[in-house]
């Protein structure tokens, strides 16, 4: 019997070497199927049954892959008293990082997807914020004002081979990247939303967020608010909150 609980304990040990990669592919799995089902939907001669059940099936797999999307936060005790920036006159990560730590979140999302990418490999964290704020240093980071976005997401492929980032241009676009499944990080001035207990937060002067879900009305928004803190915390942010107050929305599109 021992022999047998050996032999059980060597083969789990065998399989979880390769449970990063079996999870890579079946995201990578979920993504073809989302993409499949956009193009039956696109069938003028669809049925109205069927329609509604690959909407559902598109909504299962879509919520599933966006629930997996890494929290992280620019004031982390591993990078977050760093300089973002070139030099010591430039601020740390805490004080303006929340450009490279939404981008972390997109970038490590789409890698997770990719069945020879850095998750299924093993590596843990391989797109951290500091990392983004590494590249970002060189590609938007602006010296007394942040993170200029469109620097940012436009010159990603250069540096990041089968990565590229994508401008959204609206709200309708953005939501349309969440029903597919895919995260979006957007720029908000004086823009607030609701905390863990439902109420309104102080509004961010400038603020880099990332959306990680919509309603099925599209009325409201679940967030990944990468600078929280004891006092400003968003989880979800209405439809109206966003209209107006929002500069730009982005996605990252990943090639494996």
């Amino acid at each position: 019997q021992q022999k047998l609980v050996d032999e059980r304990k060597k083969l789990e040990t065998e399989k979880g070497k390769f449970s990063d990669q079996q999870t890579a592919l079946q995201r990578w799995h979920d993504r073809g199927r989302i993409n499949s089902i956009n193009e039956q939907l696109q069938d003028p001669k669809l049925d109205a049954k069927t329609k509604q059940q690959l909407t559902a099936e598109k909504k299962k797999l879509a919520r599933g892959l966006l629930s997996t999307t890494k929290s992280y936060q620019q004031f982390d005790e591993r990078w977050g008293d760093t300089i973002y920036g070139k030099d010591k006159s430039y601020t740390t990560m805490t004080e303006a990082g929340c450009g490279p730590t939404a981008l972390a979140m997109m970038m490590d999302f789409r890698d997770q997807e990719d069945p020879e990418g850095q998750h299924s490999r093993g590596v843990k964290d391989p797109y951290t914020p500091r990392k983004m704020a590494d590249y970002a240093t060189r590609h938007g980071r602006v010296k007394g004002n942040g993170t200029d976005g469109a620097t940012m997401m436009n010159d990603l492929e250069a540096s990041f081979p089968g990565f590229s980032g994508n401008t959204l241009n609206n709200r309708t676009n953005a939501t349309t990247s969440l029903r597919n499944g895919i995260p979006v990080m957007f720029l908000g001035h004086n823009i607030t939303g609701h905390g863990a207990d439902g109420e309104n937060v102080s509004p961010y002067a400038g603020h880099f967020m990332l959306l990680n879900g919509v309603s099925d009305d599209g009325k409201s928004y679940s967030v990944h608010d990468g600078g929280r803190n004891n006092t400003r915390n968003i989880h979800n942010i209405d439809s109206n909150q966003l209209d107006g107050q929002v500069t730009n929305y982005w996605n990252v599109n990943h090639t494996p």
